[in-house]
C-alpha cells in the first residue's frame, strides 16, 4: 500500500513539473520510470515493473485532478524541482533533477505515525509522445473502469439484497447479527419476532433456547436486543389464549396441559394423543373401546382407534377391537355369509 501509494503521489508531481527548457506546447515525452525503495532486497529493483508514462512538455499543463494529493508547495532552480505535498498516506516530499533525456527523483514519505519512507525513482525518455491523445486515452481508460467498478457494486447491492430479503422472508435470524450487512431488513425482522408467526417461522430451524452457536433462539432474539425466554413466555400466553396448538405444541412445554381440555373438541387429535395422557384416555373410552368392528367407529376417529387399540388386542371385557385390524374385515365377511345361508337355505 505505501509503495503503490508512493508511485501515484509521484506520477502525480511528476506530470506537472513546469521545467520551461522542455516547455514545447502541445508535445509531449514518453519516460520509462523505474523505482527503488529503501530497505528494497538487492536486485528486487531489477524485477519490478516499469511505469510509461506521457508527460506534457508545457510549463503551464495543470496536474491530473482526483489523485488524492494537494500541492503545498512547489520551486524550481535551473533544472532542479522540489515539492510538498499532503496526500491521503501522509506528507510527500520531492526533489528531482530532470534533463531531456533523464530524470532522478528522490521521494519522502512522512504518515501521520511519524513513521518514514523513502524512494528513488529514475526515467530515461523514449521518444515524442501525443500527451493530449493519451490524456484522453487515459480519462477514457479510467471512465471505462469507474463504469465497471459502479456495475460490479451494483451487482453486489442487488445481490446482497436478494439474500437479505429472503432471510427475513425466512426469518433466518444469524444474517441479522451485529455486524449484519442487512441494515434495511434488520428493522423489519425485529418487528416481526414480537409475532406469534414472525417468532415461529424463526424457530423452525433452530433450538429452542441454547443451541448451536448463532443458530438458537436464544442468539437469534439476542440480535434485536431481546430476551428470548421473556419474549417467549409472552408469546406462549397469547398462544394459548388463542388455542395455537402448533405454536404451544413446539414451543411452550410448560403450557401444553392448559389446551388439553381444548384439544378433543377441537379435533387436535394429534395434539391431544402427544401431550393429554388423562384426555386421550377418556377419549379412546368414549369413541374406541367397546366396538366389535371398525365399522362401528365414527369415521373422524377410526384410524386413530385403530392405531390405538390395533396393538393391544381385546379391551378386558372381551369387546375391543382384534389386534390386527384385517381380522375385523375377515369377520365381517364371515357374519354375511352366515345371513346369506339363513335367506338362501343352504
Amino acid at each position: 500500500m505505501r509503495k503503490s501509494s508512493l508511485l501515484a503521489a509521484a506520477m502525480f508531481v511528476l506530470s506537472s513539473v513546469p521545467l520551461p527548457s522542455l516547455a514545447q506546447s502541445g508535445s509531449g515525452t514518453l519516460w520509462e520510470i523505474g523505482m527503488e525503495m529503501e530497505g528494497m532486497p538487492a536486485g528486487m529493483a531489477s524485477m519490478m515493473p516499469k511505469q510509461r508514462v506521457c508527460m506534457s512538455n508545457d510549463p503551464e499543463t495543470a496536474p491530473p485532478p482526483d489523485e488524492g494529493c494537494t500541492i503545498l508547495e512547489q520551486r524550481s532552480q535551473g533544472n532542479r524541482h522540489f515539492a510538498r505535498m499532503q496526500c491521503k498516506e501522509g506528507l510527500m516530499e520531492l526533489d528531482q533533477t530532470r534533463t531531456k533525456t533523464t530524470m532522478t527523483s528522490l521521494m519522502k514519505m512522512t504518515d501521520d505515525s511519524g513513521e518514514v519512507t523513502e524512494m528513488t525513482m529514475k526515467g530515461k525518455a523514449l521518444g515524442e509522445c501525443d500527451y493530449k491523445a493519451d490524456k484522453q486515452a487515459r480519462e477514457k481508460q479510467v471512465a471505462d473502469m469507474q463504469r465497471k467498478v459502479d456495475e460490479m457494486k451494483r451487482q453486489s447491492a442487488a445481490q446482497l439484497a436478494a439474500t437479505c430479503n429472503d432471510a427475513l422472508a425466512k426469518m433466518h435470524g444469524p444474517l441479522f447479527g451485529k455486524d449484519s450487512l442487512c441494515t434495511e431488513q434488520k428493522k423489519e425482522y425485529c418487528r416481526r419476532l414480537g409475532t406469534r408467526d414472525g417468532y415461529s417461522l424463526m424457530a423452525k430451524g433452530a433450538a429452542v433456547g441454547e443451541g448451536y452457536a448463532g443458530y438458537s433462539t436464544k442468539e437469534q432474539v439476542a440480535n434485536c436486543g431481546l430476551d428470548d425466554k421473556a419474549l417467549r413466555g409472552k408469546h406462549c400466553s397469547s398462544a394459548v389464549a388463542a388455542a395455537d396448538f402448533a405454536f404451544v405444541s413446539k414451543l411452550c412445554p410448560e403450557d401444553v396441559a392448559k389446551l388439553c381440555p381444548q384439544a378433543a373438541g377441537a379435533e387436535k387429535f394429534g395434539y391431544l394423543f402427544a401431550h393429554c395422557p388423562a384426555e386421550k384416555q377418556q377419549f379412546v373410552a368414549a369413541n374406541c373401546a367397546g366396538r366389535k368392528y371398525s365399522s362401528q367407529i365414527d369415521a373422524r376417529y377410526r384410524e386413530l382407534c385403530v392405531a390405538e387399540l390395533g396393538n393391544k388386542g381385546f379391551s378386558n371385557d372381551g369387546s375391543g377391537l382384534p389386534a390386527n385390524p384385517a381380522d375385523a374385515v375377515g369377520a365381517g365377511v364371515k357374519e354375511g355369509v352366515k345371513g346369506l345361508k339363513k335367506v338362501f337355505g343352504f
